[in-house]
């Protein structure tokens, strides 16, 4: 597995996330449970994983998941959902 990088695209409540990655080939739901600072809590439905990362950049975050191992990363760019 390498790293994973994906679009996320936030609802309008501002805590449910329509993520997809590969090119929209793997899509799931995404729950923020909690940001503090520039941390974040994510849980994600489809695995019944989490994500933690931080907010690098405006609209970027980078971290890693809970079903990854040692080394691998995720980056994902938020957007707002139209």
């Amino acid at each position: 597995m390498g790293n994973y990088d994906g679009v996320w695209k936030v609802r309008a409540d501002g805590i449910t996330i329509d993520a997809s990655w590969s090119e929209g080939r793997i899509t799931d739901i995404i729950e923020i449970q909690s940001i503090v600072d520039n941390y974040v809590h994510m849980f994600r439905r489809g695995n019944n994983g989490y994500y933690t990362g931080s907010l690098i950049s405006d609209g970027i975050i980078q971290g890693t998941a809970s079903r990854y191992t040692d080394g691998q990363t995720c980056t994902a760019k938020i957007l707002k959902k139209d």
